[in-house]
Order: C-alpha cells, then structure tokens, then sequence
C-alpha cells in the first residue's frame, strides 16, 4: 500500500476534478504487477443515490479494443488466421468502394488503425435497431478515407470489421467467443449489455449514465460491440486486464512471445518517432517523458458519451492506473487524474521526475512557403496571414488569438504568442506547442508535440488546405438540412447541419455534433461528391449530395439530411 501522506494528496485531486467537471461517480485504481496498491469509490451510481462500490460497473468503452485485440491474438495462436493477408479470405462479402484501385487490408491493419476505412457511422452506433452484421452494408455504401497502411485514422467501423472475422473464424458470436476464451480465463467482471433490457438484468451492479447537469440519461450507443459501444466492467477487472501486459506468464489466454508481440511500438515509415499511435489494439507513445528512466506509458482510453475511462500501465516499472468515470465531463477527469497519479507515483518510487527545459528559439528567418494555404483539420481551419517581415502567423478562428511559429535548425516550429493570445491565461499554453511540417504520403501534415511539465506527446493535428471550386449543384444546394434519420439517438447528438459558403470561397458543412459546433471544410470531387479536408479520424470521409424530387439531401458520418425549403 502507499504512504496515508500520498493517499491523503490522491484524495483530495480526485475531489478537486470531480467537483470542477461535475463528475457524479469515479472508480480510480493504482496496481502493481500483482496487487491494488490504492482504490478508490467515489460518489453514486444511480439517480436514487446508492454509492459507488467495488462491485459497480460502467462502461469502459474504448478500453474493449484491447479485449477484441486479445480474442484476435486467440486465434492467431490457433492457426486460425493470419495478420498478414487480405481480410476478404475471411470475410468474402467485405467491400468498400476505393479511389486508389486495387487495395489489400490486413488484420494487422485494422488493428492498428491504418486501413483507410473511415472512421465512424453515427446511425450505425446509436441505434440499436442494427446489429453488428450492418457494419458491412455500410461500408459497402462508402469509400476508403485512404489507401491502406497510409493514414493513422481511428475507426470504430474497422473494428466492427474485426468482430465480424472473430464471429467468422470461430464461428460462435462475438460474445461468446469473447467470454470463452478471453474474459472467464482472466476471471474479468466484463458484460457486453447492448440494450436496456440487458441492463436491467443486472440490476443496481450498473451505474447509470448523467449528464452535465446531474441528470440521468440513456448513454446513446449501442451496436458496433467490438469497439466498444456496450461493454461493461468493474475496476477490478479494468485493473486485471492492465495486469495481463505487466506479467504476461500470470496469464493463460496467450503465450508470452504473443503479449510481448502486442507491446512493441509499430514500425510505420511515415510516423514521426515518438507519435502517438495505435499498436496491435494498444495505445503506444502516448506520455514521452524527459527523463527516460520513467519509460513510456502504454494503454488504451474509453469515450461513450457519457462514461469516460482510461487504462495505463508502466512496462517499465510493473504498475498501471484504471480510472473509470460515469458523467458527460469525465473525459477531463479520467485524462488528468490518470497523468497525476503516474508521476506522483513514479516521484514515490524515488525516479527523478525532471520539468521540462525552457529554451528560447532561434529566430530564424521564414524562407519557404509550407504554412502559405494554413492548415485544416475535421472541425477548424488554421489560416495564416503574414506580418510586416512576411513572417507566417496562424490565426486560430475558435479561439480568436494569433500564434507565430518560429523555425529552429531542425525544422520545428516554436508557437510564439501574438495578439490575445499573449494574455498569462494563454500564452503558457501556446508556448507548450511545437508545430512539426512532414510530407507523407503526398500530402503535407503538420504534426504537434504539446509539452507538459514532465512529458510530452506528439500526434498528427491537419493537412494543408486546399482550395476548392464549387459548382453550380453545390451552389445550389446550399442552406439549411434537418436530419432524415429515423433514430432518436442520433438526433439527440447530431443538429443544426448547414452547408455554406464562406466569404473566403470556402465550402463548409457546419453541424453540431455532441454540443460541439463543427465546421467541416469541404473539397469537391464532382457534382455529387465532396471530401472532408484534414487528416487523421473524419478527414477524408465522403459527403454524398443527391437530389430528389427537387430537393437536395446530404449524406455524411452516417446522416442523411434534407434540404428545408
């Protein structure tokens, strides 16, 4: 167990978080390789007020990844598939329509997130009146967002995909074979619970689901189980699961050799080194800390719409913190209080745990033109406008502040404040960022390192924009939709969808999507089809324009809008 004087300061974080982002109840834990080392059960589970427990479940979300990655890792070790071969060996009826001819996706490619499937379907996921089969019709109806092994772009269809090939192979549901042969071996209190009436079998062991506001709600998803729509656990089996990779010989569901398989880093030409990305079905480079002795941080995280979790574990040091959460907000919670354990244990295991080093940059003068379009990504665009010296400065709309990159001798760019963005509340934020320009693929990305007191973590952020020309069928479509979708669910997270022009000449596609306002700019393909601009998960999705009766329908992420009159 740790010091009561380490406690003492956990417990009063986790108040602290609860307390700012509303958080109703929280189930926390720090282990070691063998053992809880410190637990905790915060708050309730239910609008009647029963308290959190150890024998209470929420939703993990997400963190189901790793269970379906490990039911894969079964039956590879049976020589029931490979990896390496085209997925349409085991599933002869996947199809998705491709821009980039003739494409192979590997199981190794889902996995990791890098098989050009696009990212999501929200018909798909917040309606329980599709199953797991439907996957494949959809995709059927899209296009790939990329050619295979190009993009790192997270895709809940993809892994939809993988349950389907574990239903395929071995020939029993998802469930079952996920119960069988992954969850009952490791004694994990794990329940795939799709709909209500499942819930409710359980009774008072599942916490229900509120919203900011403290009220209960129904969390909306439902039907792709094997990413993570429907899977319910208590901590203890969170914490068990982190514990398969700490000590891979307390395990009997996979040899050794496959676990240490799962925990190398991936080798793709195009990542910079150190990026975050996706392993086989774990989480890689997520925190790069300063001093190395601390090691690197391996996991997965778990978003639905209201139960927010997150699983880490230090190979290096044989420990790992579960954080699971029940409320609309417990995404900040669950990320910041997992981060604060880790290096206030680590610190109590007498690892030195250095800040990071402020340097001031070069001042290098600004010589080509690789910020000249700005950058876009699903949701923003990042113009640039220059100063009196035709030094780039980004203008960060969402925000209203300026920010100037500054080169050094290796090619980063320092974010330097300008403008409001130099106010105390803003600019230690700002200068946090360093932006990294990195051809891949064809197309310029701009990577980000945020950097944080004790680590940094490096993603890919946008793509360069590209100006577009809007036809008269796109001219004429423009204006207000509602959503045709006879789903609920789905419209209670996704309103006010708009197709516009900008003064700029930019086509952008405005909705809100989970109270988030969104704009998504658009390149048009033809007539009828348009692409979202950016990189990474929701860029390069399709946006279908049709027209009926004369009237304009657009179809996107699953939603199928009609033009009001």
């Amino acid at each position: 167990m740790l010091e009561d004087k380490l406690q003492s300061r956990f417990d009063r974080k986790i108040r602290k978080l609860m307390k700012k982002y509303k958080v109703k109840g929280l189930s926390v834990a720090i282990a070691s390789d063998k053992k809880m080392l410190f637990e905790r059960y915060e708050g309730i589970v239910s609008h009647e007020g029963l308290e959190n427990s150890s024998e209470k479940m929420m939703m993990i979300g997400s963190n189901t990844k790793i269970l379906t990655a490990l039911a894969i890792m079964v039956l590879y070790e049976r020589k029931l598939l490979s990896l390496d071969v085209d997925i349409r060996e085991y599933l002869p009826s996947f199809d998705v329509k491709t821009r980039f001819g003739a494409f192979k996706i590997t199981i190794k490619d889902l996995l990791m997130h890098v098989s050009g499937l696009p990212s999501d379907d929200y018909d798909l996921i917040t309606s329980d009146a599709f199953g797991l089969d439907d996957v494949l019709k959809v995709l059927k109806e899209t296009y790939l967002t990329s050619k295979p092994q190009t993009m790192f772009s997270y895709s809940n269809l993809g892994y939809g995909v993988l349950g389907l090939i574990i239903e395929k192979v071995s020939q029993v549901s998802y469930k079952t074979f996920l119960k069988e042969a992954v969850t009952e071996p490791l004694d994990l209190e794990i329940e795939i619970l799709e709909n209500a009436d499942l819930r409710k079998t359980y009774g008072d062991a599942v916490s229900e689901s509120f919203d900011v506001k403290g009220n209960v709600v129904e969390d909306p998803l439902s039907t792709i189980i094997s990413a993570g729509s429907s899977t319910y656990a208590t901590l203890n089996a969170l914490v068990k699961l982190g514990q398969v990779f700490l000590d891979p010989s307390s395990q009997n569901v996979l040899e050794t050799k496959t676990i240490h398989m799962m925990l190398e880093i991936p080798e793709i030409e195009h990542f910079i080194s150190n990026s975050h990305g996706i392993g086989l079905g774990l989480r890689m480079a997520y925190y790069n800390f300063y001093n190395p002795m601390v090691g690197t941080i391996t996991g997965h995280g778990g978003n639905t719409i209201y139960h927010h979790s997150t699983l880490d574990f230090s190979l290096d040091h044989k420990f790992c913190v579960a954080v699971m959460t029940n409320s609309e907000k417990g995404a900040f919670v669950a990320n910041q209080l997992s981060k604060y354990l880790i290096i206030e244990y680590v610190k109590a295991l007498g690892i030195e745990m250095p800040k990071r080093i402020k340097t001031k940059p070069s001042l290098l003068p600004y010589k080509n033109n690789i910020f000249d379009q700005g950058y876009v990504l699903p949701g923003l665009k990042v113009p640039i406008q220059f100063d009196r010296q035709q030094n780039p400065i980004f203008k960060i709309q969402i925000l209203k502040f300026t920010v100037k990159p500054v080169a050094d001798a290796l090619g980063v760019y320092q974010a330097i404040p300008r403008g409001l963005s130099r106010l105390p509340i803003l600019a230690g934020a700002v200068k946090r960022l360093q932006l990294i320009p990195h051809h891949v693929e064809g197309e310029d990305v701009l990577y980000v390192t945020q950097n944080d007191n004790y680590s940094n973590v490096t993603a890919a952020f946008a793509s360069k924009y590209q100006v577009t020309s809007v036809p008269n069928t796109w001219e004429n479509a423009l204006g207000s939709y509602t959503i045709e979708n006879d789903n609920k669910a789905l419209k209670s997270i996704a309103s006010e969808l708009q197709l516009v022009k900008t003064k700029q000449d930019d086509l952008v596609l405005e909705l809100k999507m989970m109270k988030q306002k969104l704009k998504l700019y658009l390149i048009v393909l033809d007539d009828f089809e348009a692409l979202v601009q950016g990189y990474g998960r929701g860029a390069k999705e399709t946006v279908f324009l049709t027209l009926e009766d004369e009237r304009y329908f657009l179809r996107v992420l699953g939603i199928r809008a009609k033009k009001d009159k």
